[in-house]
C-alpha cells in the first residue's frame, strides 16, 4: 500500500515529466535526457555570465558560487531521494529533483545576464 501510494505521488509530482504508463527505467531515462539538457543550458548561461565581465574577481566568485551551488544540489537531492531508500522510486526522485533544481538555476543564470 506504501509503495502504491509512494508511485501515486510520485507520478502526479513528474507528471509532466514522464508518462503515467512509463516503467521506472523508462522514467529514469527519460529524467535523465531531461537533465542533460538543463545542464547543457544551465552551462551555457553561466559561461556566458562568466564571459560578461572582465572583473577577474567577479569571475572567480561566479564559479566559486556554481561549485557551491552543485555541491548543495546533489546533496539536497539526496535528502530527497532517501525517503525511498533502497526502492526504485530513489532514482527517480534524485533526477526528478536534480531536473527541477538545475532549471531553476539555469533561469537564475539567465535573467541575470
Amino acid at each position: 500500500m506504501k509503495r502504491a501510494l509512494s508511485i501515486l505521488i510520485l507520478s502526479l509530482i513528474i507528471a509532466p515529466s514522464v508518462h503515467a504508463n512509463d516503467s521506472a527505467a523508462e522514467m529514469q531515462e527519460r529524467l535523465s535526457t531531461q537533465l542533460a539538457n538543463a545542464e547543457i543550458e544551465r552551462d551555457g548561461y553561466h559561461a556566458g555570465r562568466i564571459a560578461g565581465t572582465d572583473d577577474e574577481l567577479a569571475q572567480e566568485l561566479l564559479i566559486k558560487a556554481e561549485r557551491s551551488w552543485k555541491s548543495f544540489m546533489v546533496n539536497e537531492c539526496k535528502r530527497i531521494a532517501d525517503g525511498e531508500r533502497g526502492g526504485t522510486l530513489s532514482s527517480i526522485m534524485y533526477l526528478q529533483c536534480a531536473v527541477k533544481m538545475t532549471k531553476a538555476r539555469r533561469d537564475l543564470h539567465k535573467n541575470e545576464q
